[in-house]
Parts: structure tokens; sequence; C-alpha cells
């Protein structure tokens, strides 16, 4: 994930549960991923408000899913610099 989120710390899963607030996106990483540059845009900036993920450690092998939610992601496009 640090590779998406510029102001990532250590967190804990503890009990399963990972909360994660205010989070800035890398506009390089996502530009990229998200291949703007194909429609000749550019994300200049962007930020989740949180991101919850859940992960079942108890049962995991008997309920193999992750929940993650992503609340208020803010996102600025621009036109791609010419050159």
């Amino acid at each position: 994930m640090k590779a998406y989120i510029a102001n990532l710390e250590k967190s804990s899963l503890w009990g399963g549960t990972l909360d994660l607030k205010n989070l800035t996106l890398r506009e390089d990483a996502l530009n990229e991923l998200c291949g703007l540059h194909s429609f000749n845009l550019r994300l200049s900036s962007s930020f989740i408000d949180r991101v919850s993920i859940e992960v079942p450690i108890i049962d995991f092998y008997s309920r193999p899913h992750i929940h993650v939610r992503a609340n208020s992601l803010y996102a600025t496009l621009g036109p791609a610099s010419a050159g």
C-alpha cells in the first residue's frame, strides 16, 4: 500500500480491523496505474478520508474474504503537461 499512499504510517491489524484516516495518495503511482496518460490527463492531487480493512483473522480459512471500504475520495485531474 505504501507504493500508492504518501503518508502511510505503520499500523496494527489488531482484532482483524485496520482503520486508516486522512490518506494522501501518490499521484505518480496512480497516474501510472490508471493509465491517465492515454487520455492526456494527469492526477494532480488526491486524498481519501478513511479506509477500513477487515480481515477475519480467527476463521480466515473458512471465510477467506477481506473487506476494504473507502470513504470520500477527492481527486483533481488536469491536462498532462506537454513534452
